[in-house]
């Protein structure tokens, strides 16, 4: 099909998650055929097109190895970073990680919000970016272990939970 990519095979968008290659054909875009694959994807089960032409701009990879989601689960455990305490300065930091499409950082944007998450004290922005990287790391964890999406929205809880439990006994 593409060289990289095959009907059926497991994908994941940056922006839209993890899925599945459908099919590939034509999708008319003003006016003009363009040569898509289809995308179906995990969470809301959104339909993606992507050109064929666009496909490496729009960070469409393979999704991570099960190894690569221990890694997930180690950063997720990981001490968390400070971040930039002006408001606008911290959210286009986190925004910059979210636009790498990387599995690591959406770990790393989690782990490093996660405390205020739980004491609710994130403002919306920074709620809406959370929420986002959580679907977005479920639906790659549920599509690398070959797990239901809810399985890997467990799976990243129950990681951030420990964390939770790990803190409080420290105090």
């Amino acid at each position: 099909m593409t060289g990289q990519f095959e009907v059926n095979d497991k994908v994941v968008h940056p922006h839209y998650g993890a899925g599945f290659i459908r099919r590939q054909g034509f999708k008319e875009v003003e006016g003009k055929q363009i040569k898509c694959i289809e995308i179906d994807t995990l969470f809301n089960s959104t339909k993606v097109f992507v050109p064929l032409d666009s496909i490496v701009i729009s960070g469409l990879r393979k999704p991570i190895s099960k190894n690569g989601v221990k890694l997930i689960m180690h950063l997720l455990q990981s001490p968390r970073r400070s971040l930039p305490k002006r408001h606008r300065t911290r959210i286009q930091h986190l925004e910059e990680k979210l636009k790498t499409g990387r599995s690591e950082d959406c770990a790393k944007i989690m782990r490093d919000l996660y405390e205020k998450y739980s004491e609710g004290s994130l403002s919306m922005t920074e709620r809406r970016i959370f929420e986002k990287v959580r679907n977005l790391l479920s639906s790659e964890i549920a599509i690398a272990k070959d797990i239901s999406l809810d399985k890997g929205r467990e799976k990243v809880n129950k990681e951030l939970a420990k964390k939770k439990r790990k803190g409080s006994s420290r105090k």
